[in-house]
């Protein structure tokens, strides 16, 4: 039986490699939402960027989504005395 044309990638080595692309894409949120925990940044609340505001294309980006993904990745928090 012939192989040629057909992926020889199993369905085990499809999903660690989707998850691998899935963390570095979440990386640089968590290591945003470690940061500002770390530094806070005073009076600026949850939200980081909000777009179209009232329109059918409205999107938020909160500090609580960025601290998710810092969780989900396993990132340290910092220790604040």
């Amino acid at each position: 039986m012939s192989t040629e044309g057909k992926s020889t990638k199993s369905r085990e080595d499809w999903l660690v490699e989707r998850v691998t692309q899935l963390e570095e894409a979440l990386l640089p949120f968590g290591i945003y939402a470690r940061a500002r925990e770390a530094q806070p940044l005073v009076g600026l609340g949850d939200e980081i960027h909000r777009i179209h505001t009232g329109s059918e294309h409205e999107a938020v980006i909160q500090l609580s989504d960025c601290s998710r993904a810092a969780d989900v990745l396993g990132l340290p928090r910092s220790r604040r005395a």
